[in-house]
């Protein structure tokens, strides 16, 4: 992973889509990578390799290319339409665009695919309580925090939602 966080820094996107990146769970945007130059060089080489455009959106959010990543997402999830972490990458570009009902769609499609996930049940919160909805929100927190109680990232949307 280190390669390949040093190969997108210095611009060598062709170089970082070659190396493998393990997939996370949690937030694509809490950390991410620096980013002095554009990252077309990705888009030339990720054809149909979902943990490509994967890491094209991770790439976009830390250029603070929004739009751009929201549609880096949209082909991951795609391409790996059974993959619970292309959903939440999607449902947080999503979301930081303000798309909340379709942030919640694919919150809830990564729900299906992993029912048991703190962090998914905490994104659908926020999102829950971005619209108003305050019943459904605590309900999704709870689970969250029934999950995993020590998670830090939880904790914070729980917190940032202003609700308790």
């Amino acid at each position: 992973m280190a390669r390949r966080i040093e190969a997108i820094r210095e611009g060598d996107f062709a170089a970082a889509a070659t190396l493998s990146l393990p997939q996370r769970k949690g937030y694509v945007w809490r950390h991410p990578v620096s980013l002095s130059r554009g990252r077309e060089g990705v888009v030339r080489v990720s054809g149909d390799d979902a943990g490509a455009w994967a890491d094209m959106g991770r790439a976009d959010i830390g250029l603070e290319r929004t739009a751009e990543a929201v549609n880096a997402f949209r082909r991951a999830a795609e391409l790996a339409p059974a993959s619970a972490g292309a959903h939440m990458n999607l449902a947080l570009a999503l979301a930081a665009t303000g798309a909340l009902n379709e942030a919640e769609r694919e919150y809830r499609a990564a729900l299906t695919l992993a029912p048991n996930d703190a962090v998914v049940l905490s994104g659908l919160g926020r999102v829950l309580a971005a619209e108003g909805r305050r019943d459904e929100a605590v309900d999704a927190f709870r689970r969250a925090l029934r999950l995993a109680p020590d998670n830090p990232a939880v904790r914070e949307d729980l917190a940032a939602s202003g609700l308790r």
